[in-house]
């Protein structure tokens, strides 16, 4: 029996819920900047059930203040470079990612919160 693992490196899966905040506050305005919220909690939960260091967290968390400044006071400054604003990547292999950290998790709210970060990538889609 083959086994297939879909499941992406936990850093880039936290990289990458990273960009997706910013990529959704850059989308939205002030009104809907919420929609990340889930996302943020989704990068603290995938540091804490992969055993992540904090700093690879507090790198996108710093990011993702940056860009909700700029929205709010309209600076023209995104926190991502370039060629990695609107940067695609597979949204199953998240998913898939998100599973897997549900399943390391203990505590039913952790769980739901990771499946609240997963429900973005089908609203996106």
């Amino acid at each position: 029996m083959i086994m297939i693992n879909k499941n992406p490196d936990p850093k880039v899966m936290l990289k990458q819920l990273g960009r997706d905040a910013i990529n959704l506050l850059a989308m939205c305005s002030v009104d809907s900047a919420a929609e990340v919220k889930p996302l943020e909690a989704g990068i603290r939960l995938v540091r804490k059930a992969w055993d992540l260091p904090e700093e690879d967290v507090q790198a996108q968390m710093d990011s993702i203040a940056e860009e909700r400044e700029s929205m709010m006071f309209q600076i023209p400054e995104d926190a991502l470079p370039e060629d990695e604003l609107l940067n695609s990547y597979d949204g199953a292999k998240i998913l898939w990612g998100l599973f897997n950290t549900a399943a390391r998790l203990n505590d039913k709210d952790d769980q739901n919160a990771i499946s609240e970060a997963g429900e973005i990538y089908g609203r996106l889609s």
